[in-house]
């Protein structure tokens, strides 16, 4: 992500966009689950940028609507290009059937993982 000079907090905001084109700083924040100063930062960064825009809602003037930019959707596709690109280069080398090992391996020890912070807080 260098590049783009995205780091990975700015890469998780912009990349929301693909699920919906409009969300509020609010959303961001329950969505990410950072904290709402944070995401304010972030936000005010990324409009700095270009790559968000603001626009201010008719029905309610303290609601701002947060939409990608042209440019911040030519930015986050280069990035989400070259990290598929990077994961693909990762996995040249490994069949289908050592990929079902490796996530079936990764599930186990999650629920493992799971199952441990979740005795240790009763």
């Amino acid at each position: 992500m260098e590049r783009s000079d995205l780091d990975p907090n700015e890469y998780s905001v912009l990349e929301l966009f693909r699920q919906q084109t409009e969300w509020t700083a609010t959303q961001l924040v329950e969505k990410l689950s950072l904290d709402p100063s944070h995401i304010s930062r972030l936000v005010a960064h990324l409009v700095d940028r270009r790559l968000l825009r603001r626009r201010r809602s008719r029905t309610d003037r303290r609601v701002v609507h947060l939409a990608l930019t042209e440019y911040g959707s030519e930015i986050i596709g280069d990035a989400r290009a070259r990290i598929l690109a990077y994961q693909n280069s990762l996995l040249e080398d490994v069949d289908s059937k050592e990929l079902d090992g490796f996530f079936s391996t990764v599930y186990k020890v999650f629920q493992k993982h799971t199952e441990i912070n979740t005795i240790s807080h009763e």
